[in-house]
């Protein structure tokens, strides 16, 4: 039995045909992310955000193939959608702060509160949240 490899995953997902029935999910370009852990495989697949609940079925198409793969205990397959710049209105700018006070007295020096101690973790140096962001850009791998 071959072993569990992100090649074997790309080599199985080659056999999904395009959501115009044009070419293969990779060599379009739509997968992406794709990441095991443990038996379980994790990907993306890149969409157009106006086709994304249509093109839900090949999402399922996708997990089901890799699925059946040797070694995979199960998958997580996600669809991605990146929005075209302008879709969606900008932020809203923040308000400048209020400005300090100034009603005739002084005020001691500012007191510093407890200093907090890191938790650590052993073997641990640097510990990274990643929140959100932009779809295809390796939240899911950072190391």
């Amino acid at each position: 039995m071959a072993e569990l490899s992100r090649d074997r995953v790309i080599e199985a997902l080659k056999g999904i045909r395009g959501p115009d029935l044009d070419g293969n999910i990779v060599d379009l370009g739509m997968v992406s992310d794709v990441f095991i852990s443990d038996g379980k495989v994790y990907f993306s697949i890149n969409v157009p955000a106006e086709r994304a609940q249509e093109l839900e079925p090949l999402r399922q198409a996708a997990e089901r193939t890799v699925k059946t793969l040797p070694g995979v205990n199960g998958a997580v397959v996600s669809l991605t959608a990146e929005r075209k710049q302008g879709s969606t209105p900008p932020p809203p700018r923040p308000q400048p702060a209020a400005p300090a006070h100034s009603h005739g007295h002084s005020h001691g020096p500012a007191q510093s509160g407890p200093q907090r101690t890191k938790a650590g973790v052993p073997g641990i140096e640097a510990i990274i949240a990643v929140a959100s962001g932009k779809g295809g850009v390796g939240k899911s791998t950072t190391a």
